[in-house]
């Protein structure tokens, strides 16, 4: 696994963060969540608030005990500009000023849920990011993460 740092003031973030998430599928947490996963070897679904404290219980991923991960491939700005809004993986306060974007290898995509299945079995009638929004239903291992992008962002 590798680990990248950057510093980003709050008007580059965008321009600067995106760029290298696209066509990537990713887990984003704060840095306190990201020590321990490093520590304790992978990462699972945040159900018990086992990493920092946790996102809706009632949220599509969460209900079904899986890890929520974003997945850009394929996606194009328009529709990132769309969905961001409902969970900005770039500027939201949750994340934290310090950011890990954990990077999933190649050969761990194929083993992820992808959002048309959360579309199918619920028409939209549970919470999680149109398009966007991906999960995987084991522990995901520090050795299934191809790169971590650690962001401090400054005001």
């Amino acid at each position: 696994m590798h680990e990248i740092y950057y510093e980003f003031f709050k008007n580059d973030l965008e321009l600067t963060l995106l760029p290298l998430l696209r066509e990537q599928v990713f887990h984003v947490t704060n840095i306190e969540a990201y020590s321990k996963i490093v520590e304790c070897g992978y990462l699972e679904c945040n159900i018990n608030g086992k990493y920092s404290p946790t996102w809706n219980e009632q949220y599509y991923g969460k209900k079904r005990n899986l890890i929520c991960l974003f997945d850009l491939r394929g996606i194009t700005d328009a529709v990132i500009d769309q969905f961001r809004p409902c969970c900005d993986f770039i500027y939201d306060s949750h994340f934290g000023v310090t950011s890990a974007y954990l990077l999933l290898s190649k050969e761990s995509c194929p083993d992820i849920i992808p959002n048309k299945v959360a579309v199918d079995k619920t028409q939209y009638s549970e919470f999680f990011v149109p398009r966007l929004e991906a999960w995987y239903l084991r522990k995901l291992t520090i050795r299934q993460i191809e790169k971590v992008i650690i962001v401090k962002r400054t005001w």
